[in-house]
């Protein structure tokens, strides 16, 4: 809310209550749904030469609601106080709160979530350029926010003069530009100098120009943005996240058995950092005797467990983060917690977590792999003769086993999951094997799956230019609950997806620079930019024995 005193919301309050005691529309009448305009502003746009004390006049097409439409007005660049509003019918007075700078290019914007009393809102930010020099400046970034809320949430887009790369701390301050996406999720950062700019999407809900990171989603740029004079930058997207910035740590460690631990944290840490060894460090209480550690891996309920060394029943170890940090690139406190050793035996066999794909499931692709994920480290060698893979019951299949961690093996098949059979993974509990000897549970362990016929199934291909070994495309069901096909675009930038299931698809790709197959998205401090994003406006619509052509797709440069 703007920082008007409260005095000013009484009367205002009063006074709106006098205006709908008089100008309530007639009950019955047809439904408003007419989005208001703006007939005109003064000084007229493209202006020059403005004089330092000059205030703003909007005109619009008809009544608006007054909070959220001062809400929606900008003036950049902006100044440290909000302006001051003046309605008078239709007419809002914009005055700002310090004399105008000479030889400066100012812009008026009326943001797209600006809104008439009924709540219709404009629905597309409109900017209005001014100069107090000779001249406006006309560089432009423009581009998109991508939101699984879609336009539920009318982003704000802030743009910060950045003079050197060490000063990107741009929480601390208010933004140089400021706008709004339109209802399409689209922006335009108009009339902008030459320069260095850090640009953000934040949804501002308390709209103070000021990110809060307990309760405002941020999306992070791939880059700072060099632009030169009269410069035109198109293509830049974010995707904005909740972002923690809390103190990260372990919240709880308890000892399964005499060699292993399990873990609890109160922010996810990086996936690269969580499974490595030397992530943790354990001692005895007086921090001088270490107690040795070994593999790590996601248990049950998500709980990373944490082999070590035999310890001692009674002792107290202390548990420490090694340069830990989470995924929004928050340090984990390094204090530690304590936890008491075990020394009980390991006597409980592994069990079967999940499977992809599910068991009875149609939505498998011919390239597809079978991922299995245990409650603990499997023996590898009993392992490989414990999986026997069919179809329809009679045809034994090749595959290859790869562990990914020690509890989570995928088996990739060496032609490829054949078509039209029923495919039957069956495990052998007595063969699974933990790393202390103890058998799965006896019971019955079977996947079945099916790939769609040939000729239920389509294709969709795409190119990207340039072409990079190092760019993920997409597909995003937007019909069967989520579904996804995911592969890389080849070496000459082609991506090509075979028998996808028919269906409405969403078209997304990214540059994967840390080749963890997941879009990163930017570290604040330091800061670390979102990895390049960008997805197809329109929907894909797949058919049957059909190839869809996304075309020539492009990623946004970001000059250095």
């Amino acid at each position: 809310m703007r920082r008007i005193q409260l005095i000013r919301y009484i009367a205002a309050a009063f006074f709106m209550f006098l205006a709908c005691a008089v100008n309530e529309r007639p009950s019955g009448g047809p439904e408003d749904k007419t989005p208001p305009t703006v007939m005109r502003v003064e000084p007229e746009s493209g202006g020059t030469l403005l004089p330092l004390e000059t205030s703003f006049k909007i005109i619009f097409s008809e009544s608006m609601d007054r909070q959220g439409t001062e809400e929606a007005v900008f003036i950049s660049p902006v100044f440290w106080d909000f302006p001051h509003f003046k309605w008078s019918g239709k007419e809002l007075i914009v005055k700002v709160p310090e004399r105008l700078k000479p030889n400066t290019t100012y812009i008026l914007t009326v943001g797209a979530g600006a809104s008439d009393v009924n709540r219709n809102k404009v629905g597309k930010s409109l900017t209005y350029a001014f100069s107090t020099g000779a001249t406006i400046d006309s560089g432009d970034i423009s581009g998109a926010v991508f939101s699984d809320e879609g336009q539920m949430v009318t982003y704000d887009i802030w743009a910060y003069g950045i003079s050197d790369t060490s000063g990107t701390d741009f929480w601390l301050g208010i933004p140089d530009y400021a706008t709004q996406v339109d209802s399409s999720g689209g922006f335009s950062l108009g009339f902008l100098g030459g320069g260095r700019y850090l640009i953000v999407a934040i949804d501002d809900g308390n709209n103070d120009l000021f990110w809060d990171p307990s309760s405002e989603a941020l999306g992070l740029p791939p880059g700072i943005i060099n632009l030169t004079h009269n410069q035109k930058i198109p293509g830049l997207v974010f995707r904005p996240a909740r972002r923690d910035t809390a103190a990260s740590y372990i919240t709880k460690v308890v000892a399964i058995d005499r060699r292993k631990i399990s873990l609890e944290f109160s922010q996810r840490p990086k996936a690269e950092q969580m499974l490595g060894a030397g992530s943790y460090r354990v001692t005895w209480s007086d921090g001088d005797s270490a107690l040795g550690t070994g593999g790590s891996y996601a248990g049950e309920e998500g709980k990373l467990v944490l082999e070590t060394d035999e310890q001692r029943a009674g002792i107290v170890y202390q548990l420490r983060a090694v340069g830990l940090y989470n995924i929004w690139g928050v340090p984990f406190d390094s204090a530690g917690i304590t936890f008491t050793g075990s020394d009980v035996s390991d006597t409980v066999g592994p069990r079967l977590l999940s499977t992809f794909p599910a068991n009875n499931s149609a939505t498998v692709y011919q390239d597809s792999v079978v991922e299995m994920t245990f409650s603990e480290r499997i023996q590898v060698i009993q392992f490989d003769n414990a999986v026997n893979a069919v179809a329809d019951s009679a045809d034994t299949l090749r595959f290859f086993p790869a562990w990914t961690t020690p509890n989570q093996v995928r088996l990739r098949f060496a032609a490829g999951i054949p078509r039209e059979r029923s495919i039957t993974i069956a495990i052998d509990p007595k063969r699974v094997l933990d790393i202390a000897g103890n058998p799965m549970p006896e019971s019955s362990l079977a996947v079945s799956f099916r790939l769609p016929p040939a000729d239920t199934v389509g294709s969709v291909v795409a190119e990207i230019s340039p072409a990079r070994p190092d760019i993920v495309g997409v597909l995003a069901s937007l019909d069967l609950g989520g579904e996804q096909y995911q592969g890389k675009f080849s070496k000459a930038g082609f991506f090509d997806a075979a028998a996808v299931i028919p269906g409405n698809y969403r078209f997304e790709f990214f540059e994967d620079t840390d080749g963890d197959g997941e879009w990163s998205p930017g570290v604040i401090s330091p800061f670390r930019p979102a990895e390049r994003f960008s997805f197809l406006a329109d929907t894909i619509m797949v058919r049957s024995r059909w190839t869809t052509e996304v075309g020539t797709v492009t990623l946004p440069h970001v000059a250095p």
